[in-house]
């Protein structure tokens, strides 16, 4: 299986276990919301690969930080802003 594709499968069933109480919370934040479309959340998932290139979940961040500090860096918070934009169809 590609390395890709570890990690998205690993990331969607981090989201499956957690989704209760993101839906919880967000339940709690938004009472009459009835069409459940007045927020979002960006979550950051580190990955760490081992030496035989097997990914693990280091840590999920609630708040990830969009500061940049490499091109690298600026280049996927960018496309991550943009790509939120579009999903949100703004």
């Amino acid at each position: 299986m590609a390395l890709k594709s570890k990690i998205n499968q690993m990331i969607v069933k981090t989201m499956i276990s957690g989704l209760s109480h993101l839906r919880f919370q967000y339940r709690s934040c938004q009472l009459d919301n009835y069409r459940s479309d007045m927020c979002f959340e960006i979550l950051g998932f580190d990955v760490i690969l081992s030496e035989d290139l097997e990914p693990y979940i280091l840590e999920i961040n609630y708040t990830p930080s969009f500061s940049t500090d490499t091109p690298l860096d600026e280049s996927i918070k960018k496309n991550l802003i943009k790509d939120t934009l579009v999903l949100m169809e703004l």
